[in-house]
């Protein structure tokens, strides 16, 4: 009896910690809300989507990620790969820690779940192994366990592949024990598909929530009037790529950076922004191109910003144009009729590369250069002499941005919420 008291204690303890360190979004008001209640797992990893959600009326939580990790690896620990926490053989003493694990969230999220009547829990990603089991065993106990697919961007074919090649790799080890994967775009479901991770019958184009607000204010008709650009920047979305084109290097890369801080240098009368991702400022890149950039006396221009935080809507609103390449915000800006320089140069045009890169046959939708004169001569005339884009090119970029990145209806966050109040309800058997 002392012994059960104990457990029970334990697992309280447990729970209440989990219970401290979970934190609602901040969205509507609770009596504006749907009553759906959402759990986000591993929510550093998403992009905006919950709280797109939460902002459509759901009541959506987040357990603090480190909480979750800790506990996680207290249990697990050298995990480096997914692999490495799915692929071990019985009773190897990985596997072994796993069970415990197991074992221990099959006690603790009853209660759990109890406190916070959760109806769903939400993984940005199937390869999350931290996530996995405790989706699974979610939605064994009634809790519906969801892939949110983050927002992916499988623009040319290498990159394509390399998703299915991970996805094929994991349904050896992994099978899906939730209710639906809920993807952007129609290029994401046709590769989940053709992975067989899952039923076709439980992948939904449900398009990105995150885009809505964007999509509906760049199709207003008063858009560009809303913005004046006559003083705004000129963005460059950074690609950070090794591989591609210049082999083991990041020289390609280094081009497009180095060459935008060489015409920003030239143009001090404007504005320019290096954006990159948040979690890029301390990437190995980043390191590499400052010391570059410090090298060639190109890191502290007062007319050029290095931007990790500044949501990249933002900046497409205020911008007279921007430079990019493998980037979602590509086809963003070109769906705000701004004007996109696309540095396709004449090596990777004469690569093995370029029959796999996706826009090859959608050049005429931007600027597109061929090498670092043409990048100059190019960005300094549109700085002076800026294009408006014809109803046809404008119409061709829609139909690139649903395919690759979302719907067009701006009721991507309706759509999912509905979806999710549906799967909510069914039961997992």
């Amino acid at each position: 009896m002392l012994r059960t008291a104990l457990v029970m204690r334990a697992k309280l303890g447990i729970v209440s910690l989990f219970w401290l360190y979970t934190h609602r979004i901040k969205g509507r008001r609770t009596g504006q809300s749907s009553g759906l209640r959402i759990l986000v797992l591993a929510h550093h990893e998403f992009r905006g989507e919950p709280e797109a959600l939460a902002l459509g009326g759901a009541q959506v939580f987040y357990i603090n990620p480190s909480i979750q990790n800790a506990y996680t690896d207290y249990y697990v620990k050298n995990i480096k790969h997914n692999i490495d926490y799915y692929g071990v053989k019985p009773h190897s003493h990985t596997y072994q820690c796993r069970q415990r694990l197991i074992q221990v969230l099959n006690q603790i999220l009853p209660i759990y779940y109890k406190w916070l009547r959760i109806d769903c829990v939400l993984s940005h990603d199937l390869r999350a192994w931290r996530n996995a089991d405790w989706g699974s065993i979610s939605d064994k106990l009634g809790v519906a366990y969801i892939i949110l697919y983050r927002e992916t961007f499988l623009i040319d074919k290498k990159t394509y592949d390399i998703s299915l090649t991970r996805h094929k790799k994991l349904k050896q080890y992994l099978g899906f024990d939730g209710r639906a994967f809920l993807v952007s775009n129609s290029e994401t479901k046709r590769m989940l598909v053709e992975s067989q991770i899952t039923n076709p019958e439980k992948i939904y184009v449900t398009g990105n929530s995150r885009m809505d607000q964007f999509v509906v204010e760049t199709q207003d008709t008063n858009y560009k009037a809303r913005y004046d650009t006559s003083a705004g920047p000129v963005v460059l979305f950074s690609t950070v790529y090794r591989n591609w084109i210049s082999g083991d290097s990041y020289e390609y890369t280094d081009r497009l950076h180095i060459t935008f801080a060489e015409i920003a240098k030239n143009n001090s009368f404007n504005q320019f922004i290096i954006k990159f991702k948040p979690a890029h400022q301390t990437s190995a890149y980043w390191l590499h191109l400052k010391d570059k950039l410090t090298q060639l006396d190109l890191i502290d221009l007062s007319n050029m910003t290095i931007d990790f935080s500044t949501d990249a809507h933002e900046l497409i609103h205020i911008a007279k144009g921007v430079v990019g390449v493998i980037s979602t915000s590509t086809l963003e800006a070109a769906l705000a009729g701004k004007w996109v320089i696309l540095p396709a140069y004449k090596d990777l045009q004469c690569s093995p590369d370029w029959v796999n890169f996706g826009l090859k046959n959608h050049l005429h939708l931007f600027n597109t250069v061929i090498d670092d004169n043409e990048y100059r001569t190019t960005l300094e005339h549109l700085l002076q002499s800026p294009i408006i884009h014809s109803e046809e090119v404008m119409h061709e970029r829609k139909v690139l941005f649903e395919r690759w990145v979302s719907t067009l209806d701006g009721q991507a966050t309706k759509r999912t919420l509905d979806i999710l109040q549906t799967l909510c309800s069914q039961s997992p058997y």
